[in-house]
Parts: structure tokens; C-alpha cells; sequence
């Protein structure tokens, strides 16, 4: 028999050592765990044995980011200033003229356009950052 993907298989046997959650292995007849790698930025490897593609992982859940090696949709929450579509791998920063407040958001339409009177200069804003000037 041939070593499964998803697994390794100690040289000269066909006893299979799953692969950890956190990592999977898409080639069959590995024989060293190093077969086994991370699982990809932006998905996740919950269970042992994940030996699909990369492409085929589950992915990140939407208001969360995945940066490799996460066992969880829900790796780390997209923080204020930023939202995080499904799959993401890192934070996306809500534009200037923007800001965010509120951790957790799924698409750029959640950031809120910088209200009038207030200004808001940079990416990745939580709050706008002042008043205009009288005038402006």
C-alpha cells in the first residue's frame, strides 16, 4: 500500500502518522513528517489527516484572519480600523476617509465614511481623527 495524503509514514512501512492539526499534506507515500506542513494563510486545518490541496481547505470565517497553521476559522479577530472577508490572511485597513470602530468586520462597507466636520486622514482609522477648523 501507498503512505496516504494527510499522513507520513515511517521509511519502509505503510503505518500511517497523521498529520497534527494545524498542518496537512496533499502528496501520498511521504515518508518523514516535515510531509507535513502548515495549513495556508487565510484557512485552517481543524482535524488530523487534512490531505486535501491547499485550495480545497476550509477557509478563515469572515471577520476573522488565518495566518497559517490555524486549527480555528476563528484565529484571530479583525481588529477596529480593518475588516477581514472570508479567507482572510491578514487585516484589511478601512481606507482614509474612513475609520472603523468596531472589531470584528467582514467587508469594507462596514467601515464608516468619515462624518462631515470631522476629518479622518490615514488607513486603519478606529475614530476620525478631530474637528475641522472652523471654515472647513
Amino acid at each position: 500500500g501507498v503512505c496516504w495524503t494527510g499522513s507520513w509514514c515511517t521509511n519502509g512501512t505503510t503505518i500511517p502518522d497523521p498529520c497534527a492539526p494545524g498542518t496537512y499534506n496533499p502528496a501520498q507515500g511521504s515518508s518523514h513528517p516535515s510531509a507535513c506542513i502548515p495549513c495556508e494563510p487565510g484557512r485552517y486545518c481543524p482535524t488530523q489527516r487534512m490531505g486535501q490541496a491547499a485550495q480545497q481547505l476550509p477557509k478563515c470565517a469572515a471577520g476573522f484572519y488565518c495566518t497559517g497553521g490555524d486549527v480555528s476559522p476563528y484565529a484571530r479577530q479583525c481588529p477596529a480600523g480593518a475588516y477581514c472577508e472570508e479567507g482572510s490572511a491578514y487585516p484589511e485597513a478601512c481606507p482614509p476617509g474612513t475609520f472603523g470602530e468596531w472589531a470584528g468586520s467582514t467587508n469594507v462597507s462596514d467601515c464608516r465614511a468619515c462624518p462631515p466636520g470631522y476629518y479622518c486622514p490615514y488607513a486603519n482609522m478606529t475614530a476620525p481623527a478631530g474637528e475641522c477648523d472652523a471654515g472647513w
